[in-house]
């Protein structure tokens, strides 16, 4: 395979006006969004993946309520979603 091929190969499937984009966008029949049990997924596996200083290093930082768990503080962004004063 020559050089610069692959490029080509994606040029020729991705049409340079993006009209592939707006039909891709238009056909999702709403706005997908994390809600609280996607950001507490995403960090119990972010936590899990820590090296293991840094996830001592971590444990450090995070307040004694949460017990050690990351992922209770990870739904912070569904928790202010609707309080006003705070955006």
């Amino acid at each position: 395979m020559a050089e610069g091929d692959d490029h080509k190969k994606w040029q020729a499937w991705y049409p340079k006006n993006g009209k592939f984009g707006g039909v891709v966008f238009t056909t999702i029949p709403g706005a997908l969004s994390w809600s609280k049990e996607g950001h507490m997924m995403t960090c119990q596996i972010a936590q899990a993946l820590l090296e293991p200083q840094a996830s001592e290093d971590v444990s450090q930082l995070l307040p004694e309520y949460v017990q050690g768990d990351l992922s209770a503080l990870c739904v912070w962004p569904d928790q202010i979603r609707h309080r006003s004063e705070l955006i």
